[in-house]
């Protein structure tokens, strides 16, 4: 499986940011494991302190929307 977090600033491990708006090109990652056909599960894990599920909520959001834009690149 494969733990699902994003950072901003120059320690990616101290600053957790909303997945797809940090430094991590996330579109990429789950293009690369779509085509080696992964089957297991991506665990999200936000770390964001401040509003800790909304931000969660948007994570979520825009994590599904990457890997749905994979499935169809995939068809």
């Amino acid at each position: 499986h494969h733990h699902i977090k994003d950072g901003a600033g120059a320690f990616l491990w101290k600053h957790y940011t909303v997945v797809g708006q940090g430094k991590l090109e996330y579109p990429a990652y789950f293009e690369y494991w779509t085509r080696k056909d992964f089957g297991g599960y991506y665990s999200l894990e936000t770390h964001i302190h401040k509003n800790r599920r909304a931000q969660s909520y948007v994570c979520l959001d825009n994590m599904h929307a990457m890997l749905q834009k994979c499935n169809e690149f995939q068809k």
